[in-house]
């Protein structure tokens, strides 16, 4: 009997101790180059094809050992969008080795996908940002960021 609540309790801590984050935690902000001679009828080329790569990334994510990422561009009146945010669930320590990833293989199907830095800063979430939430992480989401 001791054996198996020892053996139940075991099971117990072990299941609970999957790192959980914050938000913030698991944001990466990357600087875009684009290219300045890039027309905005190729600037939305760009995003449209960046779209349809990035679904088609996740429809074989298991395939190509990718986590998926939540990623927003800036929004900007300006047609060529200065940062692009990403948001992860899961390994947020990894998040800049994993977003480098995902931009390589996005940038094989995406031509003219601008030059980028992947930034090591602290992002806070916000609709200016990326401002996802759930039960992923540990902070939630206000009505008004």
């Amino acid at each position: 009997m001791r054996k198996i609540l020892l053996l139940i309790l075991l099971i117990f801590f072990t299941s609970s101790c999957e790192k959980t984050y914050t938000r913030s935690e698991c944001i990466t902000k990357v600087k875009l180059y684009w290219d300045k001679e890039l027309t905005k009828e190729k600037r939305l080329e760009v995003n449209n094809k960046f779209h349809e790569a990035q679904t088609l990334i996740w429809t074989n994510q298991d395939k190509l050992k990718l986590l998926r990422a939540n990623i927003v561009f800036e929004y900007s009146k300006n047609i060529k969008p200065e940062f692009m945010y990403s948001q992860y669930e899961y390994e947020c320590e990894n998040k800049e080795k994993m977003l480098f990833s995902f931009l390589e293989h996005i940038k094989f199907y995406v031509p003219n996908f601008p030059k980028y830095q992947i930034l090591n800063e602290i992002v806070k979430p916000s609709v200016k940002t990326i401002s996802l939430s759930g039960h992923w992480w540990t902070d939630k989401a206000k009505f008004r960021e």
